[in-house]
């Protein structure tokens, strides 16, 4: 009697999650369309229309800007738990243009370094399974711009300047002739007045001689007459 062999063959869903789609780089992805074909993985189109509980794209990065060289943190959500493929233009995801969630997730971060150049980046996201595919509205963020300031500053000219010193100079020697004037005036003044005193001064002594004189002519009289 010949033993029995049973065979089993387990069959397993075909795995549908967008990591399957290594094929497909940023711009593959930026063509792709809400009700557009996606032709494999068992899914026959993309979900229509494009909604942000079927997957959305947030970043942190600011209003004014990204900073070449800085890392930012790209975030695709769902309000139904998906896995998740999500690329950029430019800059990079690690060593590559996109990150894969190969389980599923209802959000997810996703770190994002800016570029060393180029004025914007945009990113495009899929979320889905082996029953939907959703795509993500894209979502495109810019440079920031580097404002220059220029110092002005205000010269004054040589010309100015000795001008000014001109007329201070003039001013000074003008008051310096006029000291000297003064003390001109000064010294023939006190020559004028030594010469009023010298001459007071001898017109006394002659006076005080002749009154000596006098006196002495009077004692020989009064002596004379005596004898």
């Amino acid at each position: 009697m010949k033993p029995f062999v049973a065979c089993f063959v387990l069959v397993l869903p075909a795995a549908a999650y967008p990591s399957s789609m290594n094929y497909c780089d940023h711009n593959c992805m930026a063509a792709k369309t809400p009700g557009g074909s996606f032709g494999s993985m068992g899914i026959a189109t993309f979900s229509d229309p494009i909604t942000d509980a079927g997957c959305k794209i947030t970043t942190d990065v600011p209003s004014a800007g990204f900073t070449s060289g800085t890392a930012y943190t790209v975030t695709v959500t769902s309000a139904n738990a998906l896995a998740q493929r999500v690329s950029c233009s430019t800059g990079s995801f690690g060593n590559a243009a996109y990150a894969n969630i190969g389980y599923k997730v209802t959000t997810m971060g996703h770190s994002w370094t800016a570029p060393s150049s180029g004025t914007e980046a945009s990113f495009v996201a899929l979320c889905g399974d082996s029953s939907i595919m959703n795509l993500a509205a894209t979502v495109t963020v810019s440079a920031a711009t580097t404002t220059s300031t220029t110092a002005m500053s205000t010269t004054t000219t040589s010309a100015d300047t000795t001008a000014t010193t001109t007329d201070a100079d003039t001013s000074t020697a003008a008051t310096t002739d006029a000291d000297t004037s003064t003390s001109a005036t000064t010294s023939v003044a006190g020559t004028s007045t030594v010469g009023m005193t010298s001459s007071t001064v001898g017109q006394m002594s002659g006076g005080a001689a002749q009154a000596t004189a006098t006196l002495l002519s009077s004692i020989f009289m009064t002596y004379f007459l005596r004898i």
